[in-house]
């Protein structure tokens, strides 16, 4: 994997992305179906399937298989773990998009309507299953290969393991939106359980079961708040239980991470560059 890593840049995995969802975008716009739809299949197939298609290319050409992250996990994995793994980053997730949406509201308090406009709304049928095929399938398995298998191990090979797993984990909260503060805590925690289980099964699973969360969560904010009128949380109540899931969620964090870290990165480079 030494020259894999070495000569795949992340420059060119960055300009894929970028080049193929302007391109996708723009033909899907052109397209005479639902915006919804539209912006559904270009997530999809501009951030996940092409970029997916390029890597696994780009293995067969070193002649390595896609499956070379999947292998049975090398360490124990405590379901306890996997729990923590899942809620602290839901903490800080949500408390950073509770400050974002009460900040939007107090800038809008004086046309509500226009939030109501900006929040979700039920989406058409296609498009409702084509989101949860992709949040609960795609994403876990894609997203994973590309950014803890490929982004991980390229940055860790030009850097080191430490700049590896935050700045992969920040380019992986960026291309989330709003979502970046929980999204990017997420991704350096599923870089610690892929390095030290040396396989990519348990950060899919634990993927899946946070988009299984986040979309049922979801699903009931589109479709079983009334949405025939105006549902406008109340800022404050969304500061103060923000706060409160923000502190908790950190200090979680600061915990996992004062546990974990000397464990990956105590030998250096993680087992996918030195094989």
């Amino acid at each position: 994997m030494d020259l894999f890593f070495e000569e795949n840049k992340t420059r060119d995995f960055l300009v894929l992305i970028f080049v193929s969802y302007i391109l996708i975008a723009g033909f899907f716009f052109i397209l005479p179906i639902n915006n919804s739809l539209s912006l559904i299949f270009v997530d999809v197939i501009a951030l996940s399937i092409v970029p997916f298609y390029y890597l696994w290319r780009r293995l067969r050409d070193y002649e390595h298989p896609l499956n070379i992250w999947i292998s049975r996990p090398s360490n124990p994995v405590r379901k306890r773990s996997v729990v923590s793994s899942v809620a602290f980053p839901t903490l800080i997730s949500y408390g950073a998009l509770a400050f974002f949406t009460a900040g939007v509201i107090m800038m809008l308090q004086d046309d509500l309507r226009l939030f109501e406009q900006i929040t979700v709304q039920p989406l058409p049928t296609p498009a409702f299953f084509m989101y949860i095929f992709a949040i609960l399938i795609v994403a876990p398995i894609l997203e994973e290969f590309l950014f803890r298998g490929y982004l991980l191990g390229r940055l860790t090979k030009k850097y080191s393991i430490g700049t590896g797993i935050i700045v992969s984990s920040v380019i992986f909260g960026l291309l989330h939106g709003v979502q970046f503060i929980g999204a990017t805590v997420f991704g350096i925690v599923m870089c610690i359980w892929f390095i030290y289980t040396k396989s990519l099964i348990v950060p899919i699973i634990i993927h899946f079961i946070n988009n299984a969360i986040a979309s049922v969560v979801e699903i009931y904010e589109r479709y079983f708040i009334q949405m025939n009128e105006i549902y406008i949380p109340n800022p404050q109540i969304l500061g103060y239980t923000g706060l409160v899931a923000i502190i908790l969620g950190t200090v979680w964090f600061v915990y996992f991470i004062r546990s974990s870290w000397g464990k990956v990165t105590l030998d250096g480079y993680p087992f996918f560059i030195r094989d």
